[in-house]
C-alpha cells in the first residue's frame, strides 16, 4: 500500500511538472506580436519595463528598474482583452498618429508603443507631449498587464 502511495505521488508530481514545462516551452511566433510597449528611464525613479502582447493571448513582461516585479515573466490574457486592445488602438487612430511626440525636457521618461495588426505596423514614441488618447491607450495596456495574477517566471 505504501509503495502504491509513493508511486502515485511521483506520477502526480511528474504530470504536474511536465504540464508546466510544456507551458514554458511554448514560445509565440514573432509575427504574432501585436503590441510592444516600453517605458524608459528618467533621471529619477520612473518605472522601466516592457510589455509584449501576442495575438494568441501570450503576454510577456520584463521589469527592469523601479518596478514591483523585476525580471522576465509570462502569462496569458483572454482573447477578449486582445480584441479590446485592438479596438482601443483603432478608436484613437493609432496608425495615423505622429511617429514622435518629443519634449525638450530631457528628464522625462518615454513610452515607445509598437503595434502590428495585419499588414499595418506603426511605432510611436511619446516623451511627455503625446495626445491624451495615446496616454489613455498606454494606461489601458498597463491595466491589462496589471490584471494578470498568474505570472510565470521565464526560462532561458
Amino acid at each position: 500500500m505504501r509503495g502504491l502511495l509513493v508511486v502515485s505521488f511521483f506520477l502526480v508530481v511528474q504530470c504536474s511538472c511536465s504540464h508546466i514545462f510544456n507551458i514554458q516551452q511554448k514560445k509565440p511566433n514573432a509575427e504574432d506580436l501585436i503590441v510592444k510597449m516600453r517605458r524608459t528611464a528618467c533621471y529619477g525613479t520612473c518605472p522601466q519595463y516592457e510589455i509584449h502582447i501576442y495575438n494568441s493571448g501570450f503576454i510577456y513582461y520584463k521589469g527592469i528598474m523601479f518596478v514591483e516585479k523585476k525580471g522576465c515573466f509570462f502569462s496569458y490574457i483572454s482573447l477578449n482583452s486582445i480584441e479590446q486592445i485592438k479596438m482601443t488602438l483603432d478608436q484613437i487612430n493609432f496608425f495615423q498618429m505622429e511617429d514622435d511626440y518629443l519634449s525638450p525636457i530631457t528628464d522625462v521618461p518615454s513610452v515607445i508603443l509598437e503595434v502590428s495588426i495585419g499588414d499595418k505596423k506603426h511605432v510611436v514614441k511619446d516623451r511627455l507631449s503625446g495626445p491624451k488618447e495615446l496616454k489613455n491607450a498606454h494606461n489601458f495596456i498597463d491595466s491589462i498587464a496589471n490584471s494578470v495574477v498568474d505570472w510565470l517566471l521565464c526560462v532561458d
